[in-house]
């Protein structure tokens, strides 16, 4: 028993190891070099994570600091590095639909593209830091909480009657299979239209967490995006097949300064 459990925290110190190094590692990856099953390898990480020492996303883990120990790698982090690069795509005079996505909406703190149309479905976008002469137009709609997204009927009517030339969306999931899913099927019918009504560039922010992360509801394929920007993280095994797809991907580096 002693030899036994001698084995298993030896595999769960070499899984830890290989995380802090990469930053990421996938279930079934795990399983297949540690010539054990997936079931056990989510036991591991499930123990890591309870010791604190990794964070789990569906599929796999990530460390909950980077190689160097730099502990004020967070979530938010990820989250602004990629807003701060999908406001680099914002033009002078674009007209841009943003969805309920908490990253899409950050990209109006880093905006500096002037006289921007904004036009959501997040009533948080009132209370968010934005240039001053950026315009902002709210959907309208039925306001569902806890994320104060405007959908409904009334939505997706005033929706219909415009058009922008960009497009970020945020998801709650995605994969090759199954393209970009949403939890809830009036967000996805917003989402879809969003980019139905886009005659330009179509942009997935979507951090690590994100990818082959399973949900109902689908708002589009990835097919169907231009660009998707998420973080260094996600390995090239895994963004290499939406590359193929002609997607143009950008990964970045977290911030370590908000």
């Amino acid at each position: 028993m002693k030899r036994t459990q001698a084995a298993v925290d030896a595999r769960r110190n070499s899984i830890l190891a290989q995380i802090r190094s990469t930053g990421i590692a996938n279930v079934s990856d795990l399983a297949e070099q540690f010539h054990v099953s997936p079931l056990t390898i989510r036991r591991d990480l499930d123990t890591l994570v309870k010791a604190g020492k990794l964070e789990r996303f569906h599929g796999g883990a990530i460390s909950t600091a980077t190689a160097d120990s730099d502990s004020s790698i967070t979530i938010q982090s990820y989250k602004h590095a990629i807003a701060k690069k999908a406001a680099e795509l914002v033009e002078d005079n674009d007209t841009i639909f943003i969805n309920t996505s908490s990253t899409a909406l950050l990209l109006l703190k880093y905006m500096t593209a002037k006289n921007v149309t904004v036009i959501t479905n997040n009533a948080k976008a009132l209370f968010a830091v934005r240039p001053t002469d950026s315009t902002l137009i709210f959907t309208g709609g039925e306001i569902r909480i806890p994320k104060d997204a405007m959908v409904g009927e009334f939505a997706t009517n005033n929706l219909l009657r415009v058009t922008a030339n960009k497009c970020f969306m945020g998801c709650a999931g995605l994969s090759i299979e199954r393209g970009v899913m949403s939890t809830v099927l009036p967000e996805a019918t917003i989402n879809e239209l969003m980019c139905r009504h886009t005659y330009g560039a179509k942009v997935l922010l979507a951090d690590y967490r994100r990818f082959d992360r399973i949900h109902p509801f689908r708002s589009c394929g990835l097919e169907d995006i231009t660009h998707l920007i998420s973080d260094t993280s996600v390995p090239p095994r895994i963004i290499e097949p939406i590359r193929q797809l002609g997607v143009t991907v950008i990964q970045v580096k977290p911030l370590k300064k908000i």
